[in-house]
C-alpha cells in the first residue's frame, strides 16, 4: 500500500480502498484504520519515528475516504502501531513490504467503545 518510508497511497492502495468505501456506505459500521510499518527508521524529514509514520499512514487513508465518500468523519478514527505487529518478521524486502499496510477494523454502529 505504501512505499518505503512514505505515507503517499499507491494506486492499488486507492483501489482497495475503493472497495472498504463500498462497505462502509452500505453497511453501517465504524472504522478504525489501523497504519503499520516495517519497523526500519523513517529516511525522510516528514517523520522522525516509525510511530509518526504509521499514524501518518492511516490518517491518509482516512482523508482519502472522507474526500472520496459521503461516509462521516465520525464514523471512522486512525491509529499508528509503528512497526510493533508485524504480520511477518522483518527479515526480507518481500517481508517487510507486506509489514507496510493498513488493517480496516469494522466495528457495529452503536457499540459502546470503539
Amino acid at each position: 500500500m505504501f512505499a518505503r518510508g512514505s505515507a503517499q497511497l499507491t494506486l492499488e492502495a486507492q483501489k482497495a480502498i475503493g472497495v472498504v468505501i463500498e462497505g462502509m456506505e452500505n453497511k453501517r459500521f465504524n472504522l478504525i484504520i489501523r497504519g503499520h510499518t516495517d519497523g526500519e527508521r523513517p529516511e525522510s524529514t516528514l517523520y522522525a519515528t516509525n510511530w509518526e509514520l504509521s499514524a501518518a499512514r492511516a490518517a491518509t487513508c482516512l482523508r482519502y475516504i472522507l474526500a472520496h465518500s459521503d461516509i462521516p468523519a465520525k464514523r471512522m478514527k486512525a491509529v499508528g502501531y509503528a512497526s510493533a505487529k508485524p504480520i511477518l518478521p522483518s527479515t526480507t524486502e518481500a517481508n517487510k513490504r507486506m509489514n507496510r499496510r493498513v488493517e480496516f477494523f469494522y466495528l457495529p454502529v452503536g457499540r459502546s467503545k470503539w
